[in-house]
């Protein structure tokens, strides 16, 4: 979850700071890069990558 927040926070800051850039047309909605980066998650062990504490 920490993740999806902090892209999130990354793609609300470059528009915020660029608006009007041409980037900006191809910035993602929040909701979306959330669900990116949540789904990226499902496939690891707990714990991140490695799966073990540190």
């Amino acid at each position: 979850m920490e993740v999806a927040q902090i892209a999130a926070g990354i793609v609300r800051q470059i528009g915020k700071d660029y608006p009007g850039h041409a980037c900006c047309a191809y910035l993602p909605v929040a909701s979306l890069i959330q669900s990116v980066c949540l789904t990226h998650d499902l496939g690891h062990p707990p714990f991140g990558h490695g799966g073990r504490l540190p």
